[in-house]
């Protein structure tokens, strides 16, 4: 909705040192609204597990179907050529789920929604690593089209829905810091617990990732 009249002019005249910018930042962080710092748990479980997807899912299709994860291999070639059409699939699904989630988002709001779609994830990602028929991998990628279509919208439709409009953009540059802290916190600790945890497995870390989906649902 549009500011006040007033509430623009007292935006004009505020400071914008880098002190009064580091103020603001701080005073948001302090005064978050409630819903967002639920998002920011969501957030922390969904793109830890999305980059573990990223990083793993051709490892994870080769050692399935293949046996193999060694780069230089036939085998892995073709995974890495599969990995391409499931994840252009799952794109195009993104592309349709888009589309068809506005009418279940305006009816049952967006956080039902997303809670859907990531659980769908979820259990898409912790079954990919269980199928060996090619044709088959398309099933789960449906989840995951899906949870990219509500990752990419509905977020920030809860957030927009819980801020006061005078501060959206500063909340919105927090809301993305919560998209680039887990991605951090992944390549920090996912190497540490790759062996001693998952057992060298890149198939144990798609099923972690589908936990993690389905811990932020």
């Amino acid at each position: 909705r549009p500011l006040p009249q007033e509430e623009l002019e007292r935006m004009k005249k505020q400071s914008r040192s880098p002190q009064a910018l580091l103020h603001e930042i701080a005073l948001a962080v302090k005064e978050m609204p409630h819903a967002m710092r639920q998002m920011a748990w969501v957030m922390l479980f969904q793109w830890y597990a999305l980059f573990c997807y990223w990083q793993y899912i051709t490892l994870s299709l080769s050692t399935t179907l293949y046996g193999t994860t060694d780069p230089a291999s036939q085998s892995f070639r073709d995974a890495v050529l599969l990995n391409g059409q499931i994840g252009g699939f799952y794109n195009f699904m993104a592309f349709v789920g888009a589309l068809a989630m506005v009418p279940f988002t305006r009816k049952f709001g967006p956080k039902w929604v997303h809670v859907v779609c990531l659980s769908l994830a979820g259990v898409a990602m912790m079954t990919i690593p269980e199928i060996k028929n090619t044709a088959l991998l398309y099933l789960p990628m449906i989840g995951v089209g899906f949870a990219w279509a509500s990752i990419m919208g509905n977020p920030y439709v809860v957030l927009a829905q819980s801020v006061p409009p005078e501060r959206t953009g500063v909340y919105m540059g927090i809301f993305n810091m919560f998209i680039v802290l887990p991605m951090i916190l992944q390549m920090l600790t996912l190497p540490l617990l790759y062996d001693s945890v998952l057992g060298g497995d890149p198939r144990n870390v798609l099923r972690l990732a589908g936990v993690l989906l389905v811990i932020a649902a």
